[in-house]
């Protein structure tokens, strides 16, 4: 869409097929070099460490400190329910059978 309004024109499969062309030779070399690599990897960690603290001030507070407060609604440990189980009280008797042939 910038090659429409860069150069207009210019055939733009070819301009294209350039920007192409030179972001992978640029991303080649950042993985070609070492030192590049290893500074564009700390720039992306630092990038999405900051973007972290910035979400998590929004939000106010960590992500444990939200596990704790949930862990604290929750109650205590001996009191809580085994949802593994199902407990139906009706579902060992035949009264589902009665319904359906008295129609």
């Amino acid at each position: 869409m910038m090659t429409n309004f860069l150069m207009p024109n210019r055939n733009t499969n070819k301009v294209a097929i350039a920007t192409g062309i030179a972001a992978l030779a640029g991303v080649a070399v950042i993985c070609a070099i070492p030192k590049a690599r290893k500074a564009c990897g700390e720039w992306i960690s630092n990038t999405f460490e900051n973007l972290k603290s910035m979400t998590a001030k929004k939000n106010g507070g960590s992500w444990q400190e939200d596990l704790e407060k949930s862990e604290k609604l929750k109650g205590p440990v001996g009191r809580r329910k085994n949802t593994a189980k199902i407990q139906v009280p009706s579902a060992g008797t035949n009264a589902w059978k009665d319904e359906w042939t008295s129609e």
